[in-house]
């Protein structure tokens, strides 16, 4: 295929090689045409005898024989590729397919443009303009002759048709080489595609192939994330109930601490309000028995012992009730 290729490629350019010498020769025939135009113009207008003389026939005949003069140089300096084109000895051709044996002919080998062999070939023949009776007035007569007109028209009319004919067969070949090339180019392009499935690889299902790939991979991550995730979340939550039980117990020891420090300070609060009940008891027991000593035998010194007693304690004197002597050892206890 890619042989097929590169041949469809240059045989493109081969074509366009033809096209443009091709071009070349029928630009340079219609200025041909042009001039065996003017030149029956010309002829016609020396015809004119009723309006002619013998000055406007000598500046007509000029005039022709310039073109005539112009004519050989076309033929002459008409080239392509350094080959003339004009003088009856062009002849090629073009290879325009991809594997040889089509080929495109450019035949001028008929079209010489000289003026003594218009429209023949590099042997000979054709129409000889170069001896026009315009070109060889007789002015003995001092006029142009009938007969001399008729023969000119014809001849310039003969040349104008050949080179006509020639201008027809290079735009058929040019037609040809258009077809071709676009031929070419179709095949090229075909040809293209058709490697280009063998070979390339499809964008748009490879695309698709790697974002499928990519979602999938992502998808793969994901999971092993996750996976990963539940234990340590496991591990997490065994983390943070421990540390909520360690905080539990440490509440737990200082409420009991709190308590059972609430409960001493209590205990030796109530123990020392008994201590100091005891020796206040102690203290009005040992007024009471000074007051009943020997030294106080009358009456009256009992009574006044009395009322010193009620005095100290704040109370009537007597002996202790066996209630009270009984929460005394309680709180003893207790303490």
């Amino acid at each position: 295929m890619t042989t097929q290729i590169n041949g469809s490629v240059q045989a493109t350019s081969n074509a366009h090689d033809a096209a443009a010498e091709a071009a070349i020769g029928d630009g340079t025939l219609s200025t041909v045409q042009d001039t065996l135009q003017r030149m029956r113009e010309l002829v016609l207008r020396a015809a004119n005898a009723g309006a002619g003389n013998s000055i406007s026939l000598t500046s007509i005949a000029s005039e022709v024989g310039a073109l005539t003069e112009l004519l050989n140089a076309i033929a002459e300096c008409t080239t392509a590729g350094r080959r003339t084109l004009l003088d009856g000895s062009y002849s090629a051709a073009f290879q325009v397919g991809p594997s040889g044996g089509n080929a495109v002919i450019l035949d001028l080998s008929h079209a010489d443009m000289h003026a003594n062999s218009l429209g023949g070939s590099a042997g000979g023949g054709g129409t000889d303009l170069s001896h026009l009776a315009i070109l060889n007035l007789d002015y003995s007569e001092g006029i142009y002759s009938a007969n001399g007109s008729k023969a000119d028209r014809a001849a310039l009319s003969k040349s104008i048709v050949t080179v006509s004919d020639k201008r027809s067969d290079i735009g058929a070949v040019t037609n040809q080489i258009d077809y071709t090339v676009a031929n070419l180019g179709a095949a090229i392009t075909e040809i293209t595609a058709s490697r280009e499935n063998l070979t390339d690889a499809d964008m748009a299902a490879e695309a698709q192939k790697f974002i499928t790939a990519e979602i999938q991979s992502f998808m793969a991550a994901s999971v092993v994330v996750q996976a990963n995730s539940s234990p340590e979340a496991v591990l997490r939550l065994l983390d943070d109930s421990s540390v909520s039980t360690e905080f539990g117990r440490s509440d737990s020891r200082r409420a009991v601490r709190s308590d059972f420090g609430r409960s001493s300070s209590a205990t030796s609060s109530s123990t020392s309000t008994d201590s100091t009940s005891t020796a206040n008891n102690a203290a009005a027991h040992v007024t009471v028995h000074k007051s009943h000593s020997p030294s106080n035998a009358d009456g009256g010194s009992t009574s006044g012992a009395a009322e010193r007693e009620k005095t100290i304690t704040g109370t009537s004197p007597g002996p202790a009730s066996p209630t009270a002597d009984f929460e005394n050892r309680a709180k003893t206890r207790a303490a």
